[in-house]
């Protein structure tokens, strides 16, 4: 257990959390490790933060002008020079042995992705805790498999290691303004890759208001959900016909995201058809996604919202 770890920090206007982020990176137990942080063009104090923790020959610090978190996160895949990546976002935490279990869990069994769980932080106190994944091995289609379930450990890319051989020219959509993550990570399923799930805590996510999806819920936020899904729907239809019943189930989920936030009429209508043309095609993850359709289907979205954003928050 001797490869290089590049961990990748996006960093915009996050002064307030920064150095606890850094400083979390630097007492992993693990070695080596290089940090990248990508200066997204912070007006506040990050950048100095960043210079500070540069000149001490902590970090590999690069900036850019304000391009979001898609193209950060770019810019350190580009630059970086471990076997194995990481990404972090400036206002969480990596717990002590993060990068150790995660390596770990990659040489298991040769793994392109190994995942691992996280825990929600809110004003300093542990508020939750992620029930999944499971200690187990995928490989095939196990991970669009898992996609296409809606599974949580695929909604976002921190909490997880990633070869970065197998992750090759895959990006993030520069373009996409939420969900950027579920789509990376869709797009590595599609790779097949050989993925090691671990039921240790790796991750501290932290509730922090300005966050980068903080920022309200938008048409082109609505639009960029569904044009992300239609995308994957479509390659799931011409490439794994057998798995057509989950691409519709994911379609369903990506109006289901659309519905939580309280969208204008006009966005609301043509989605609500929609998601009733395809209900036969549903499989719930848990108990608590059975009553998040149901309201949806008796046209309860007032109540509906308030539910999806309590037990989807930590997902940005």
């Amino acid at each position: 257990m001797n490869e290089l770890v590049s961990v990748i920090i996006p960093v915009y206007n996050k002064q307030e959390y920064l150095s606890s982020c850094i400083d979390s990176v630097l007492a992993q137990t693990y070695e080596p490790l290089e940090i990248l942080c990508v200066d997204d063009g912070s007006e506040d104090d990050s950048r100095k933060i960043l210079s500070d923790y540069e000149a001490k020959g902590n970090v590999r610090l690069f900036s850019q002008k304000n391009s979001g978190i898609s193209a950060a996160r770019n810019r350190g895949i580009e630059e970086a020079k471990g076997t194995y990546l990481m990404f972090l976002d400036a206002d969480d935490a990596l717990n002590p042995e993060a990068v150790f279990r995660l390596v770990r869990g990659m040489e298991e069994n040769e793994a392109d992705l190994c995942s691992g769980r996280h825990e929600t932080v809110k004003n300093g106190q542990v508020i939750d805790t992620a029930d999944e994944p499971d200690h187990r091995f995928v490989s095939g289609t196990g991970m669009l498999e898992m996609c296409l379930l809606d599974y949580i450990t695929t909604h976002h890319v921190w909490a997880a290691m990633f070869r970065r051989e197998f992750v090759g020219s895959t990006r993030f959509d520069e373009t996409a303004s939420v969900h950027e993550d579920n789509h990376f990570m869709f797009d590595l399923a599609v790779k097949k890759p050989r993925c090691q799930l671990i039921d240790q805590v790796v991750y501290r996510y932290t509730i922090a208001e300005d966050s980068f999806s903080r920022s309200g819920f938008s048409g082109k936020k609505a639009e960029d959900i569904l044009r992300l899904a239609r995308g994957e729907y479509a390659v799931v239809r011409e490439r794994f016909p057998e798995f057509r019943n989950g691409a519709e189930n994911l379609m369903i989920k990506a109006d289901m995201a659309v519905l939580a936030n309280h969208p204008e009429k006009h966005i609301s209508d043509p989605v609500i058809r929609d998601l009733l043309g395809r209900k036969k095609y549903f499989v719930p993850e848990s108990s608590f996604d059975k009553l998040l359709f149901a309201l949806t289907t008796h046209h309860l979205y007032w109540v509906y919202g308030i539910l999806y954003n309590l037990r989807f928050k930590p997902n940005r």
